[in-house]
């Protein structure tokens, strides 16, 4: 079994990889599509199994990256909410499983802002923008993936 998991996690990772190379949007859909099935098995299991969860508690490990990590980065990486507006409840093991799946919206989240080019942006860069009435300025020759770099250069030299 685990011979057959990082064989998965190896073709996936390099699969994903060449991907990006050929068109980042294509690599940021599959991505999307990966997450959005993780969020649902686990909204499945969650509800198949809630009664059960609810009587077991919360595992240390689950406790401590929740509530006692650097949650500086947990926020950096929500980025459609607004930052130090979710601190997650761990009550029992129901808990963890709640939060782990709205963990994977949130990464479906950031797979679809990753698919407009120069749309993905920290929170806490936000308030910045916000301070100093500026936007990021996105330069104009930039190409998403290899493909796209090719027929920029073609176009360019004629």
């Amino acid at each position: 079994d685990r011979f057959l998991a990082r064989f998965a996690a190896f073709f996936y990772y390099f699969m994903t990889v060449a991907m990006y190379m050929v068109s980042p949007r294509m690599a940021y859909h599959f991505s999307e599509c990966v997450e959005r099935h993780a969020y649902s098995t686990y909204d499945k299991f969650i509800k198949l199994h809630e009664d059960e969860l609810k009587k077991l508690p919360a595992p240390e490990a689950a406790l401590n990256y929740y509530l006692n990590e650097d949650l500086y980065l947990f926020d950096e990486f929500q980025t459609a909410r607004v930052p130090c507006s979710r601190r997650p409840k761990i009550d029992n093991l129901y808990d963890v499983f709640v939060n782990i799946r709205d963990d994977e919206a949130e990464h479906c989240k950031t797979m679809k802002a990753c698919q407009t080019h120069g749309n993905l942006r920290s929170p806490h860069s936000m308030q910045k923008c916000l301070e100093t009435d500026t936007e990021c300025v996105i330069p104009e020759d930039d190409c998403e993936g290899i493909v796209d770099c090719v027929k920029k250069s073609l176009v360019s030299k004629e």
